[in-house]
């Protein structure tokens, strides 16, 4: 393991580099969108620390791996040394999990254990933090994936450092699985579909991440370049791949039972079906950022399916 990438386990002496106001630590860096923010923090020339929980989910070049679990606050003691900003998008999997990783809700994850980052980030003196929050929460607020977001945001805006919350509308990355369904020759859509979303590319989101950072604003909200109805996207994955579409609406009744039933596979596995259902149904439109077009985005997926 190259000498930067390693455990650190004490209070370390001033790393080479950059001055304390040009180090960052980012938090959830193994993530999707963690290491676009950390590989964009080092094409800028910035010192990078970067936080996980498993080092082996690395792919982001950076300066330093540190290793900690933000549910133990004893792992993160020293992360926050030396360095003046962090930018945390670190929180439970919004994706559906084993029935026994079920029990790490968003509460316990994107809440309590941002908190207990937060208080290590206090206590080391650092000036800014960053979090990487959802957009939607005045039309979706009720739901459990998007009151962890919010409980930790309000947490940050009375902390004694300089706060940002980014509020994201989704990536390109989430919409693989309408090109997969694609793929396999249908696409269903709850209710008509005509509900309107912005998405941005994880790259551009990155880049307007790291922007806001470095400036002055308390709260940002990111969506992508061109607003599109879920049908519409449903629409570009057959375009992208050469076929007829074939898109089913799904009654709201069957969306109803399959909430239900996936109750029983863990409360985060339920959490993460309540956003999804509801979000696929609510119009979801931020301020316009990136150039990006879910039309390339596809194209290029499956020219590299076929390759």
């Amino acid at each position: 393991m190259d000498s930067r990438r390693r455990r650190r386990t004490a209070r370390a002496r001033e790393p080479e580099g950059p001055p304390r106001s040009q180090r960052v630590l980012v938090v959830g860096a193994s993530g999707t969108i963690g290491t676009q923010i950390a590989s964009e923090f080092m094409a800028r020339g910035w010192w990078v620390r970067a936080l996980t929980r498993d080092p082996r989910g690395m792919t982001a070049d950076v300066d330093e791996i540190f290793v900690a679990d933000l549910r133990n606050p004893v792992s993160m003691l020293g992360a926050c040394d030396d360095v003046d900003f962090v930018f945390s998008c670190a929180g439970a999997s919004p994706k559906p999990v084993g029935i026994f990783a079920s029990k790490h809700s968003f509460l316990q994850i994107d809440d309590y254990g941002n908190r207990n980052l937060l208080a290590v980030a206090e206590r080391a003196g650092v000036r800014r933090f960053g979090y990487l929050g959802v957009s939607g929460g005045k039309v979706l607020g009720s739901m459990e994936y998007i009151r962890a977001h919010e409980s930790f945001s309000a947490a940050l805006r009375r902390a004694e450092v300089d706060p940002l919350v980014v509020r994201s509308n989704s990536v390109f990355a989430s919409l693989m699985p309408v090109l997969r369904r694609a793929a396999r020759g249908e696409v269903r859509l709850l209710q008509d579909g005509d509900a309107q979303v912005n998405p941005i590319h994880e790259q551009e989101l990155a880049a307007a991440c790291v922007d806001a950072l470095v400036g002055h604003e308390k709260e940002v909200e990111i969506g992508g370049p061109e607003i599109l109805t879920r049908r519409r996207i449903a629409e570009l994955a057959f375009e992208a791949l050469g076929t007829d579409p074939k898109i089913r609406n799904q009654r709201k009744v069957l969306t109803g039972l399959g909430l239900r039933v996936t109750q029983l596979c863990g409360r985060h596995n339920y959490d993460v079906a309540q956003f999804d259902t509801f979000a696929q149904m609510t119009d979801l439109i931020a301020p316009a950022h990136g150039l990006r077009t879910v039309a390339d985005y596809f194209a290029e997926l499956a020219q590299t399916e076929e390759a």
